[in-house]
């Protein structure tokens, strides 16, 4: 059935085609002056603007066909079947609902799309409009051959909106994922921005940012690539397990950033292929966990801010060592670095250093049930605390500490004599344990209010007078 003629139809009831074919075709005029839905067959234009566009269309199954014509109007739904074209172009002035079907047509406006309910829609057209585009459920592909399919921003809050080619989304525009999954597949895809608030960015694609990653809560499997940065920020957690390439900073500022690898620096892997200047890797209030199991080690050295921050061992076995050393930021400002194990019984070794930055006196505290090794000549002056787990000190060629050593909880243990500045002091508490072993120990003073002080051999010596309220005491004074 063709509608034609050169006078505008004026029926103003709901168009509705549910087979065959229905031809829109008027030289003059409107041919559907009210709503048109599409439930089976063809509807397809003939000519440019054959609907009112003040009009809706409704497509449920069947095909609306604009060939190389144009339309606009106020809405448009595909819940089903199908939108086509060869150049023809629809413009919606309220955001296009999607959700299910495939749009090979080329969608236009100011407006947005959403992907909504449980159904898998496809775009393969050239699209133009320039809203964001929304995927909150279900499944949206992108899949234009030689082109773009989404020509705004891209936000992922459930469902899964997933690359069928390379370049879907044009790369001035930004991607933001708050739940549900992005998924590159095996493609590439490069954007001026990319923040994850939750969800997951999958595939084994490669997704470049050309200002910024912003990764607060969830999981990245994909290879983050670019010369921009990777910030961790928030209270969440962020998972990288991809082989990065990007060259930018990382900064920990808040939250735990999970890795599974930490490797050398210039070196794909979790924490991307920057050199091992310090400058590459901030700790400021935030926690590097480590997950990779075996005898792993990393020369990544890494600038500590202000706000401190933790390297958390938390894998179920294996040693993980550090020989990277700590840059200080912020000029006489103290600062603490935590050495801990959220889980598991990996144990780590810190072979690098960490001094003080002018007058502020830099502390480390020991957390967690595992055991930490000190085995560089640090120098900060701080106190170095010890509340779970063990922190042995093992420095060949001199001292660990610098500052004063007081353990509430856990063992610190000597592994070599005279770990400790002599003119430190020594204060146990709690349920603290000093272990000397055969080892030799000089300090400015010792205190014990309860813990123990052990060792085989061991011997203890004050330059002051042993200060002995609780505990027990079965190394030699």
């Amino acid at each position: 059935m063709t509608l034609s003629g050169s006078v505008a139809n004026t029926y103003t009831g709901l168009t509705t085609v549910s087979g065959g074919e229905l031809d829109l075709s008027k030289t003059a005029g409107i041919a559907v002056p009210g709503n048109l839905t599409v439930s089976g067959g063809i509807a397809k234009l003939l000519a440019s603007s054959q609907i009112a566009t003040s009009s809706s269309l409704i497509v449920s199954s069947g095909t609306f066909d604009l060939q190389s014509f144009t339309q606009t109007l106020a809405g448009v739904q595909i819940t089903g079947g199908t939108i086509t074209s060869t150049t023809g172009i629809l413009t919606s002035t309220g955001a296009f609902d999607v959700q299910s079907g495939t749009i090979s047509g080329i969608l236009a406006g100011s407006v947005g799309l959403n992907k909504t309910t449980s159904g898998i829609a496809t775009l393969s057209g050239a699209n133009t409009y320039s809203g964001t585009t929304t995927v909150s459920a279900g499944e949206l592909n992108l899949s234009k051959t030689g082109g773009q399919s989404i020509a705004g921003n891209l936000t992922v809050s459930g469902g899964i909106a997933k690359l069928m080619q390379a370049a879907q989304i044009a790369t001035g525009k930004n991607l933001v994922v708050s739940s549900g999954t992005f998924d590159l597949q095996s493609f590439t895809q490069t954007l001026a921005g990319v923040q994850i608030t939750g969800g997951n960015i999958t595939g084994t694609g490669t997704l470049t940012s050309t200002t910024a990653f912003d990764v607060q809560s969830g999981t990245v499997s994909a290879i983050l690539a670019g010369t921009a940065g990777l910030t961790k920020s928030n209270s969440g957690t962020v998972t990288l397990s991809g082989a990065n390439t990007l060259t930018g900073v990382v900064t920990i500022s808040g939250g735990i950033l999970s890795v599974g690898s930490i490797g050398n620096g210039g070196v794909a892997g979790n924490l991307g292929a920057a050199t091992n200047a310090a400058a590459n890797l901030v700790l400021n209030g935030g926690t590097l966990q480590f997950t990779g199991t075996g005898t792993t080690s990393s020369d990544r050295n890494f600038t500590l801010g202000t706000s401190g921050g933790t390297i958390d061992a938390a894998a179920a076995s294996g040693t993980f060592t550090l020989t990277g050393s700590a840059t200080l930021s912020g000029s006489n400002t103290a600062r603490t670095l935590t050495l801990t194990s959220s889980s598991g019984a990996l144990a780590g070794v810190f072979s690098g250093t960490l001094g003080d930055n002018g007058t502020g006196a830099n502390s480390l505290t020991k957390t967690g049930s595992n055991t930490w090794t000190l085995s560089g000549a640090n120098t900060y002056t701080g106190v170095t605390t010890v509340s779970a787990g063990e922190l042995d000190l093992y420095n060949t060629s001199g001292q660990s500490l610098a500052g004063n050593l007081a353990i509430s909880g856990g063992t610190a243990k000597l592994l070599r004599g005279s770990q400790i500045a002599t003119g430190k002091s020594l204060v146990v508490s709690s349920t603290g344990t000093f272990d000397l072993q055969s080892f030799t120990q000089t300090l400015a003073g010792v205190q014990i209010t309860g813990g123990t002080i052990t060792g085989t051999t061991g011997v203890l010596t004050s330059t002051a007078a042993f200060d002995v309220q609780a505990g027990t005491v079965s190394a030699i004074l």
